[in-house]
């Protein structure tokens, strides 16, 4: 149980980390994008700002997960295993009707991984 913790708390750390992102000048971070897939991402303040907002919610993710596997919350816990199990289904569903260079199919990997980890976390945590 206590390493399942040490994990959950790794993940939501991970997540946390992603604020750090927001402040990055947008050509660096278009620079990294583009290591991973052909074309990057267009410089106009739309796309800027969806994608500098998707960090700021993986933040807050990481937040309420450190907060529900601090606090043993099950209904907390059982709300984001279902995130991340459903953004796994999504992540597969979207690489496949977009065809995405396999490294994007690591995220429907780790939002799997994630959410069982979680629900094995809840019902250690619970007993259930």
């Amino acid at each position: 149980m206590k390493a399942l913790t040490y994990i959950l708390y790794l993940f939501s750390a991970l997540l946390m980390l992603s604020a750090v992102l927001i402040f990055l000048p947008w050509s660096t971070l278009n620079s990294w994008m583009a290591l991973f897939a052909p074309v990057a991402y267009p410089d106009t303040p739309l796309v800027q700002y969806t994608v500098k907002i998707f960090f700021l919610i993986m933040f807050w993710i990481g937040v309420q997960l450190a907060v529900a596997v601090a606090r043993r919350y099950p209904v907390m816990l059982s709300t984001l295993a279902g995130l991340f199990l459903s953004a796994a289904v999504l992540c597969l569903a979207l690489g496949w009707i977009y065809d995405v260079p396999w490294f994007f199919y690591l995220d429907a990997l780790s939002s799997a991984a994630l959410g069982i980890l979680v629900v094995v976390y809840r019902a250690r945590a619970t007993g259930n």
